[in-house]
C-alpha cells in the first residue's frame, strides 16, 4: 500500500449516534424519620424562671448587705470581726482521743515530746456533768470521778504468786475545792493571736426631754463604755511522774494528771471570778445587803447573820427595779454550801415550800428561789474580819455581769527525762475574768 492510499484515522466523537452510553443508576435516599421532641412541662419552665430570678435577687441582696456592713463598720456601728478556722480541727475535741495519743506516746519510744491542747469550752464539762432537777432547771455538779482511758501497765503477774486485788479506778480528794465551771455564766471571748486583751462593751440609756414644735430638740447623751480584760500571765501546774509509777500501778496515771490539771483550771477561774474580782474592797456592787433582812450594809463584819429567803428576794427586787430582768432574764446567785443549808432550813421554807416540794428535803436540791437560780460553790469570798468571818455571796445576771478572756487553749505537754526516769507534765493556761457591769451585781453577806 502506498502512502497516498492510506486512510486517515477518524477521531471519536461523543456526539456520535452509534456511541453506547452507560446506564444511569438511581440512588434512592430514604428520609430519616422525624423524632418529635417532648414538650417541656409548664412547671419546669416556671421553676427555671423562678430559680434564675432567685439567683439574681440573692446576688443583689448579698451585694447590698456587704455594702451595708462595710458602711456600718466604717462609721463604727458594727465592730468588724473575722472568723478563722486556722489552726483548728474540723472535728470536735475528744478527750478520749487525746488520751489515746498520750497512751501511744507512753508505750512507744518517747523520742519526741507529746503535746495536747484542750479548748477552754471543753473544760467546762471535764469535771462536771449537768443533771435535770425536779423543777426542770439544769444544774451542774461534779459526780463522776472515773477516768476515760486506762494506759496499759507493763507489769504482769505469772505463776501462783499472791498479789493484792486492786481497784483500777482512782478517786480525787478535792481538798476543799468546789468545782463549778463559772465561765458558762459569763461573756466569754478567746483573744486572737497578736492581741493581748479582750474588750466588752456596755452603754447607758439617753435621757428624755420635752420637744417643742418649731424648736430644735435638746441633744441627749449616751455613753458607750469599753471594759478591757487582760488574760493572766502563764499559769498552770507542773508535775513530775516517775515512769515506774506508770508501770507498777493499775490506774491511769497520765489520764489522772490531765484531769487533775483541768480540775485546777476550774478552781482557778471560779475563784478569780467570784472572789478575786468580786472581793470586798475591790468591787463596788449595785447593792450590798445583809443575808437575813436585806438591809443595805457597807461591811461584812456582822455577827449572827444567816441567809434567809428575804435576802434572796431583796436581791431579785433590786435587780428588777434596775430593769435588768427584762424579757424573762433570770439572775443567778452563787452561795456557799453553809448559806444554802441556812436557806433550806429556814422556817419560811420548812412551813410552806417543802410541803409542796418535798425534793428540797429528800434530795437536798433547790435549783431556784423567787426566780433566782441557786448555785452552790465555796469559791465565793470568805472574808476574814476582825471578829466575825463572813461569806460574801454574789447575785448577778448571767452572760452580762462578768466577762472572761482567754489567750490560749489549755496546753498539756509531756516531756520525758530519761536520765531521771521521769515524765514531766506541764499544764498551763492564760485566762482572766473581769467585771463588765458592776451595777448588775448584788453582794449578800452572812456570818461564817
Amino acid at each position: 500500500m502506498t502512502e497516498e492510499t492510506k486512510e486517515p484515522i477518524k477521531e471519536c466523537s461523543c456526539d456520535s449516534k452509534d456511541e453506547v452510553k452507560p446506564a444511569e443508576v438511581k440512588i434512592e435516599v430514604k428520609e430519616t424519620p422525624k423524632i418529635e421532641q417532648p414538650e417541656i412541662p409548664k412547671w419546669a419552665t416556671d421553676f427555671n424562671t423562678k430559680f434564675d430570678k432567685l439567683q439574681t435577687d440573692y446576688t443583689n441582696i448579698s451585694g447590698q448587705l456587704a455594702k451595708l456592713k462595710g458602711l456600718e463598720t466604717e462609721v463604727g456601728v458594727r465592730p468588724q470581726t473575722q472568723v478563722s478556722n486556722e489552726g483548728k480541727s474540723e472535728e470536735p475535741f475528744s478527750l478520749t482521743k487525746s488520751l489515746e495519743k498520750v497512751k501511744r506516746w507512753v508505750e512507744g519510744d518517747r523520742e519526741t515530746d507529746c503535746k495536747i491542747t484542750i479548748p477552754v469550752d471543753f473544760l467546762r464539762g471535764v469535771n462536771t456533768q449537768k443533771v435535770n432537777t425536779a423543777n426542770g432547771v439544769m444544774e451542774t455538779y461534779r459526780t463522776k470521778y472515773a477516768q476515760d482511758l486506762k494506759i496499759k501497765e507493763a507489769l504482769t503477774y505469772t505463776g501462783t504468786q499472791s498479789v493484792p486485788e486492786e481497784v483500777p479506778g482512782i478517786i480525787l480528794e478535792p481538798g476543799g475545792i468546789s468545782f463549778v465551771p463559772v465561765t458558762q455564766f459569763a461573756q466569754y471571748k478567746e483573744v486572737k493571736q497578736g492581741n493581748n486583751a479582750a474588750k466588752f462593751f456596755k452603754h447607758d440609756l439617753p435621757a428624755t426631754a420635752t420637744q417643742t414644735v418649731g424648736t430644735v430638740a435638746t441633744i441627749a447623751t449616751m455613753d458607750i463604755e469599753a471594759v478591757t480584760v487582760t488574760p493572766s500571765t502563764i499559769t498552770g501546774v507542773f508535775l513530775e511522774v516517775d515512769t515506774d509509777d506508770i508501770e507498777d500501778n493499775p490506774y491511769d496515771v497520765m489520764g489522772t494528771v490531765v484531769k487533775a490539771g483541768a480540775a485546777a483550771f476550774d478552781d482557778f477561774i471560779a475563784t478569780d471570778m467570784l472572789d478575786t474580782v468580786s472581793a470586798e474592797g475591790t468591787l463596788t456592787p449595785l447593792r450590798w445587803i445583809r443575808g437575813d433582812t436585806g438591809a443595805t450594809i457597807t461591811h461584812s463584819e456582822t455577827a449572827a447573820v444567816a441567809l434567809d429567803p428575804t435576802g434572796i428576794a431583796t436581791g431579785v427586787e433590786v435587780l428588777e427595779d434596775r430593769g435588768l430582768l427584762r424579757g424573762g432574764a433570770q439572775p443567778v446567785c452563787f452561795l456557799d454550801p453553809q448559806q444554802f443549808k441556812e436557806l433550806v432550813e429556814d422556817a419560811e421554807l420548812s412551813n410552806y415550800v417543802q410541803f409542796a416540794k418535798p425534793e428540797i428535803t429528800t434530795n437536798y436540791q433547790m435549783a431556784e428561789l423567787y426566780g433566782c437560780r441557786l448555785v452552790r460553790t465555796n469559791a465565793i469570798q470568805h472574808k476574814a474580819n476582825t471578829t466575825n468571818t463572813a461569806h460574801n455571796a454574789v447575785m448577778c445576771i448571767p452572760n452580762h455581769s462578768y466577762g472572761v478572756a482567754s489567750k490560749r487553749m489549755v496546753n498539756v505537754k509531756f516531756h520525758e527525762i530519761p536520765e531521771e526516769n521521769q515524765i514531766w507534765v506541764t499544764t498551763n493556761w492564760r485566762i482572766k475574768s473581769g467585771v463588765v457591769d458592776a451595777n448588775s451585781i448584788i453582794r449578800i453577806s452572812t456570818t461564817d
